[in-house]
């Protein structure tokens, strides 16, 4: 299933960003790709809260192991087209380190929440994620590239830590669940205090 993941979603996801991003003339274009890549993994609030997305997905079954990581995507461009209109979330940095406290909570939690509760909370707090990368474009930069630029990087860390939790938890999922989570609510912890 991962592998048809990988062949059906990701590698076309890549194929068509790239794309886009050296369609439009200019270096706005492929700055503000790469500054889309990049954003996810120079925030750590916002890798940690990917990170945890893909193993929430990871720790469900069926199609859930997709549709969750999918509806994140999708919420946060939503999310991400308010902020580039100028919409303004008041507390939207608490918000975004509260879902990575509770991200983290869900996770070393023994009982898995249903597919479907998981899904909502998870859109939830990818609203606020997208918004904060909508409102943080770089000056001048293409919002197309920009934005599939950090869709994709998204993607990449979401499905990174899916399938490394898959791998590692058939071994000991309790303790992996409760490692993981705890790690990533005392990060966020962490990064609230500051």
């Amino acid at each position: 299933m991962l592998a048809k993941l990988f062949k059906q979603v990701i590698i076309p996801t890549i194929l068509l960003a790239s794309s886009a991003a050296f369609a439009h003339n200019g270096e706005h274009a492929i700055s503000g790709f790469v500054s889309g890549v990049l954003h996810p993994f120079a925030g750590l609030d916002h890798l940690l809260a990917l990170l945890a997305v893909g193993i929430v997905a990871a720790r469900q079954s069926g199609k859930a192991r997709v549709l969750i990581p999918a509806a994140f995507l999708t919420f946060m461009l939503v999310g991400a087209t308010a902020g580039l209109a100028g919409m303004v979330v008041p507390q939207v940095e608490a918000g975004i380190l509260a879902s990575v406290m509770i991200l983290g909570l869900m996770i070393s939690a023994s009982a898995t929440l249903s597919a479907t509760i998981s899904t909502v909370v998870i859109s939830l707090f990818a609203l606020l994620h997208g918004q904060a990368h909508g409102a943080e474009i770089p000056a001048g930069a293409s919002a197309f590239s920009y934005v599939s630029g950090f869709l994709l990087a998204s993607l990449l860390i979401q499905s990174s830590a899916l399938i490394c939790y898959a791998k590692i938890s058939t071994h000991n999922a309790t303790l992996v669940n409760r490692v993981a989570g705890a790690g990533i609510f005392v990060s966020g912890l962490t990064l609230a205090s500051l």
